[in-house]
């Protein structure tokens, strides 16, 4: 009678549903134990925070994935076993930073990842690890630049004149730095010009735009000349005695020929300065006379300088500026 008690209870509806979802829960709780005591992953391994840039201004460097070693593992392992599923969690994970830019010193910034939980289950992998915290450091300050630091002054020949130049250093004309001069009778003022944003990229913030420099001392003239040089110099002063009549010609009291022009005289005074003098007519009655300074350029030639003008010293409306020389008497 108690056989059939128990037999009959096996028969039971009752029975069969209740040991049907007791062996569902007895799968299910030992799927979840296989999947929680799968292999475990470390998928943001410590390392430390790669950071660019300036304290105020850094920036998560672009390089810094510190997941990117698990990832490459696991996709590794996925090739070799084939894993499907292990493949599709790896390419739902998604990491991001709590910050990237307008970084400082100290500030904290976290990383973590997201991924689907359904895919961890299904490929029987744990993920662990899945988000840590680090401090910037290390950010290098930004400093005011001095504009000037890298620049100086020297004389050069310019057109048979002597000129002011700038010798800028190679840096600073790489950030783009401009520079104006303004001389004066005593110094040169000088004005820079940058963008603000091409100097924070350098680690500079905009110093003070100007600044007043004595003028260099000038070059030594020379007493000096070869023949070559000699001719050459002649040759500079006769293209300038041309240039110079020519602004008036119209006003002068004779005609000029360019084979009546002809130097008479070429000396050096005490102070090492030059006078040249020509002859500016056929008779040679009218001369002009140019005092300067004989200088060496970069490139080795030399050139007379002076900046005395003659052009209209022969024209009526200045009489009293005309003078005659009979070179006979």
């Amino acid at each position: 009678m108690f056989v059939m008690k128990i037999r009959r209870l096996f028969e039971s509806k009752w029975f069969m549903s209740s040991a049907l979802v007791a062996m569902l829960a007895v799968e299910t709780y030992l799927n979840t134990k296989v999947t929680i005591s799968g292999p475990a992953m470390s998928l943001i391994e410590e390392s430390s925070l790669s950071v660019t840039g300036f304290n105020g201004d850094g920036m998560v460097s672009p390089s810094f994935h510190p997941e990117a070693k698990t990832i490459d593992y696991l996709s590794a392992t996925a090739r070799q076993e084939n894993n499907r599923l292990l493949n599709d969690l790896l390419a739902s994970i998604r990491c991001t930073a709590s910050s990237y830019t307008g970084l400082s010193n100290g500030d904290s910034i976290t990383y973590a990842c997201t991924y689907d939980k359904s895919l961890e289950r299904a490929a029987r992998y744990r993920l662990k690890d899945v988000e840590r915290t680090y401090i910037v450091e290390g950010l290098p300050e930004y400093t005011p630049i001095d504009y000037f630091s890298g620049v100086s002054l020297y004389y050069s020949v310019v057109d048979n004149h002597l000129s002011i130049e700038m010798e800028i250093d190679e840096k600073y004309t790489q950030m783009g730095i401009e520079y104006e001069a303004i001389e004066t009778l005593q110094n040169v003022h000088l004005y820079a010009h940058a963008d603000a944003e091409t100097l924070r990229q350098y680690g500079y913030l905009p110093g003070v735009e100007t600044a007043i420099f004595d003028k260099p001392a000038p070059p030594k003239a020379i007493t000096s000349l070869t023949d070559e040089e000699t001719e050459e110099i002649q040759q500079n002063v006769l293209a300038r005695v041309l240039a110079d009549i020519e602004t008036c010609k119209e006003h002068l009291p004779f005609d000029v020929a360019t084979d009546h022009i002809q130097m008479i005289s070429f000396s050096f005074n005490d102070d090492d300065s030059c006078t040249i003098t020509y002859a500016t007519d056929k008779e040679q009655l009218y001369i002009v006379s140019y005092t300067g300074f004989i200088y060496r350029r970069n490139d080795g030639t030399v050139a007379f300088v002076s900046d005395e003008n003659h052009g209209c010293e022969f024209s009526k409306d200045i009489p009293h500026m005309l003078e005659t020389i009979d070179l006979g008497s």
